[in-house]
């Protein structure tokens, strides 16, 4: 994916699957260390989507930091949007509206650990899968809401909650993938 990155994210380093010649991006978890790439990812309503990547993080602490961002702040103070997060507690995703969260957490991850992490969304139910295995489920009952915020890697649009390891292969799908398919792609990896 071509993408706008800050001077904490290094684009170009070796990828995270096995005998695949692209390269991933290393985040060193500054406040610059962030991948945006425009407004995409404007899953309205309660349309069906998928996102996934490859991630080692090389940091795991208290901080929540932002796999997948796309979340803002609207003019009456409210959160809007979702995010893949990573702390010392848990993998958490979740789809903000109003100010409201609906959440699938899963386990923490390891540092120096490399995962293959998906998470879908489709009709009420939202999905978080690690390494092929739904590890987490939760509501997803709320309609988001469009707005004009960039689809982000490593960090808000914003800056901060800045993830510090290496992310490949982000994507960003119209559907929610199967339970099959997400076993399948982290098998291809």
């Amino acid at each position: 994916m071509a993408g706008t990155y800050g001077a904490g994210a290094k684009p170009g380093t070796a990828g995270l699957l096995t005998g695949d010649a692209d390269r991933a991006a290393t985040f060193d978890g500054s406040g610059s260390a962030k991948a945006t790439f425009g407004n995409i990812g404007a899953f309205t309503e309660s349309a069906a989507f998928s996102l996934e990547a490859w991630v080692r993080p090389s940091v795991v602490d208290a901080t929540s930091r932002r796999i997948f961002s796309r979340e803002w702040t609207d003019a009456s103070g409210r959160v809007q949007g979702w995010y893949l997060v990573s702390n010392s507690a848990r993998l958490q995703f979740a789809r903000l509206r109003d100010g409201g969260y609906e959440v699938a957490n899963g386990p923490a991850l390891a540092a120096n650990t490399r995962y293959h992490v998906v998470v879908t969304s489709e009709g009420l139910t939202q999905r978080l899968y690690v390494n092929g295995v739904q590890v987490g489920q939760g509501p997803a009952t709320t309609p988001l809401l469009a707005g004009s915020t960039p689809f982000t890697v490593g960090a808000k649009a914003g800056g901060g909650g800045s993830w510090s390891g290496v992310i490949d292969e982000p994507a960003l799908y119209d559907r929610a993938l199967t339970a099959a398919q997400v076993l399948a792609h982290k098998q291809a990896g």
